[in-house]
Formats: structure tokens, sequence, C-alpha cells
């Protein structure tokens, strides 16, 4: 029933609770995982990853830390 001013008697009103019940139930569910991939999606090590891609257009960071980590590489291989 989608028009609850319409709701004459015990019944009508108890099929209405159920139909609100099982729809919140559903947006549960889709709030949750929503909020499951809104943590995978911003997770620490995703946040870097965006952060030095973001820098790397105005500086080519990629090429700086490809550097120092041959240079460390080396370094350690001694």
């Amino acid at each position: 029933m989608s028009k609850y001013s319409q709701i004459r008697n015990i019944d009508e009103l108890e099929s209405a609770l159920k139909d609100v019940k099982m729809s919140l139930g559903g947006k549960k569910v889709e709030i949750s995982d929503n909020l499951y991939g809104l943590r995978e999606s911003y997770s620490p090590t995703n946040l870097l990853g965006m952060g030095l891609k973001s820098a790397s257009t105005s500086y080519p960071i990629d090429k700086y830390l490809l550097d120092k980590v041959r240079k460390l590489k080396s370094f350690f291989s001694k």
C-alpha cells in the first residue's frame, strides 16, 4: 500500500508496516555495501597513491622515486 493516508483498519496498517520494514531492510544492506566500498576506496594506501598521482601531474615524482629506489638498491647491494 503506497498511500498511507488511506489506511482504514489494523490489517492494512500491519501490511503497510511490514512493507516499510522490508524496504528499510533492503536499504540497510545497500548502505552497508556502499560504506564498505568507500572504506576500500579511501584506505591509507589508496589515498597515498592518489596523492602521488596528483603530485606527479605537476612534478615527475615517479622518475624521482624510481631514482631514489635505484640508489637505495645499489646502496644495499654493496
